[in-house]
């Protein structure tokens, strides 16, 4: 800053006010700032965000952590989301894994590198616990994305399971089904998709009994439609409904392996609105998650955080649902 400050003529005080941007309490002309940036780009001067940091104590990082960092074409669009609003407000994004790295590495790397705060997506209770005592000595607040079902404490966002799996439930019972299966990895109660599908068709006065719910994967699917089409007329499904896209994708290859058409001779509704349900013959139809906009809200309420004596996420539970809404295609 000394070189600057000679070769524009003006004091080293100047000079530090305006790379800085901090002009509360001095005066500095808008001639004097145009000739010191004008004078700095000249000499090659790029601040050093790193030194800055260190000096005020606040290194404008957050952290994002993800279980399945990049495994799925939605984690880009959630990060998408996360970086634009913080970029807003000046910060960064530094990703940290804690299935590549392991929970305590990862934990200890984000306390030393100083992060501002932590958003966390698909992260295990167990690691949750091992991160909230830990941000909590620190006082370094987190938002939990799409994570941290049951946590008494914490700040989280989710998108409205309950109701996407009751628009899909009635988009069928309108289109004339009656008898729905349910297929998915893992037909667990607990898991908000399967639940939610369940009370919906049950207030729907439609059927999806125990047989009609399976659990199955890419490799057994076909060997559950046959399954499925043997039961009694009575039992037997006209639409399935898969609580990921993924799933359903399985789903709509298995089916035209077996010669069955969608949706003439089954229906399917999938849950996610990924890419590749645009790509499918014919198009799913399917529940859409707003990633990019979840992303962009827990940043938004990891900033709020940031502002605060004592964050949120360590003294009450607080949660922010986003809608979603069904996109209607040809497989229904």
């Amino acid at each position: 800053m000394k070189d600057i400050a000679i070769a524009a003529g003006v004091s080293r005080s100047a000079v530090s006010h305006t790379l800085n941007e901090r002009y509360k309490g001095v005066f500095i002309t808008d001639a004097s700032r145009k000739l010191i940036k004008e004078t700095a780009k000249q000499l090659g001067y790029i601040p050093n965000d790193i030194a800055r940091s260190i000096k005020n104590g606040n290194t404008r990082m957050i952290a994002y952590l993800d279980q399945d960092m990049g495994r799925h074409d939605y984690t880009g669009k959630i990060m998408s989301g996360i970086m634009q609003r913080a970029a807003e407000s000046g910060y960064h994004i530094k990703l940290f894994s804690p299935e590549i790295n392991g929970t305590e590495t990862t934990v200890n790397d984000l306390l030393r590198q100083r992060v501002s705060g932590v958003i966390c997506r698909g992260v295990s209770n167990a690691t949750l616990d091992i991160l909230h005592e830990n941000l909590c000595q620190y006082n370094t607040p987190y938002v939990l994305l799409h994570s941290g079902k049951g946590r008494k404490q914490g700040v989280f966002v989710a998108t409205n399971d309950e109701d996407g799996c009751f628009q899909a439930a009635l988009h069928l019972k309108e289109k004339g089904h009656k008898t729905i299966a349910l297929i998915a990895g893992n037909i667990d109660p607990a898991l908000p998709r399967i639940s939610g599908f369940i009370n919906a068709v049950n207030k729907l006065e439609l059927q999806c009994t125990p047989e009609l719910q399976k659990a199955c994967n890419q490799s057994n699917i076909s060997e559950t439609i046959k399954q499925l089409r043997h039961l009694p007329e009575s039992l037997r499904p006209t639409a399935v409904f898969c609580p990921t896209d993924t799933h359903a994708m399985y789903l709509l290859q298995a089916l035209y392996d077996l010669d069955l058409k969608v949706p003439r001779d089954i229906a399917v509704v999938g849950y996610g609105g990924l890419h590749e349900g645009r790509l499918a013959a014919p198009r799913l139809t399917t529940v859409v998650q707003p990633f990019e906009q979840s992303g962009r809200k827990a940043c938004e309420l990891l900033l709020e955080q940031l502002d605060q004596e004592q964050p949120d996420c360590f003294s009450s539970r607080r949660l922010e649902l986003l809608p979603i809404e069904l996109s209607v295609e040809k497989s229904t």
